[in-house]
């Protein structure tokens, strides 16, 4: 939600008939520019930690385990087990994040699960615990207490999308330039984007847009090594080129240099 703060010193957010999907953990930040709300991340720093608890509800707490500092591009796994704790009868396991079910499975005759989230982003970070039942859930409708939780983070580079990549020619002469051009055209975007021109994956030269759609960059005396698969990323935040790997290679290019 955002509100402007027109001559004001705060603002009260309302949410109405709110559920067990409500429960979380809730921030505040601000900004002199107006952003898109989808665009808009923050830290769980100086935040309030909200459940909203159900009239009957039939989950017990069971024990987690995990790595809690994970690469982004890495995948998250984390066991629930009902060790000591197990009672007859089938029993389904959820996996929850800040309070909220994601993940469900049936433990049959089984004490524990390892549930994996993989090729996990920055957005992954968060609270996790695990909750079992008789009954089986949708997880979107499994509420559980951060009680007996994990915080997790997920570190590195979380670039927001590729951009479209477009070049007047794909072969090229040794010696000559490459002349390459990428176009973003998401709605809403920040006033100021950092753009990664990658080779084969890897970062290779990076750009600051200012309210700008579009940005050129140029490879000057080109030899037969700059042969290769060219993409383009873009990212709020600044990194190093060194840092920015394209796994995806979305709207890619393949440029090849000819001559001895």
């Amino acid at each position: 939600m955002m509100e402007p703060l027109v001559n004001k010193d705060e603002h009260t957010f309302i949410l109405r008939n709110v559920s067990v999907l409500d429960s979380g953990n809730y921030s505040c930040v601000y900004s002199f520019n107006k952003y898109s709300i989808r665009n808009v991340r923050a830290s769980d720093y100086n935040s309030v930690q909200v459940q909203v608890t159900d009239d009957a509800p039939d989950f017990q707490p069971a024990d987690i385990f995990g790595n809690t500092t994970v690469k982004a591009g890495e995948d998250i796994q984390l066991k629930c087990s009902m060790f000591g704790k197990r009672k007859s009868g089938d029993i389904h396991i959820y996996l929850c994040k800040n309070g909220v079910g994601i993940m469900m499975e049936p433990l049959h005759n089984r004490y524990q699960y390892t549930f994996i989230l993989r090729n996990a982003s920055v957005l992954d970070s968060g609270n996790y615990s695990c909750v079992s039942s008789f009954c089986k859930h949708p997880p979107k409708d499994v509420a559980a207490s951060e009680h007996n939780s994990i915080q997790v983070q997920v570190t590195g580079i979380q670039l927001i999308k590729s951009a479209v990549l477009r070049s007047g020619r794909t072969i090229v002469k040794k010696g000559e330039d490459i002349e390459l051009t990428c176009s973003i055209s998401a709605p809403d975007k920040p006033q100021i984007l950092h753009v990664f021109l990658c080779k084969d994956g890897l970062g290779k030269i990076y750009k600051s847009l200012y309210n700008q759609p579009y940005s050129h960059f140029s490879i000057k005396n080109v030899n037969l090594e700059d042969s290769g698969v060219y993409s383009c990323m873009y990212s709020s935040e600044k990194y190093d080129v060194s840092e920015v790997n394209d796994t995806e290679r979305e709207n890619s290019i393949l440029i090849k240099v000819y001559g001895e």
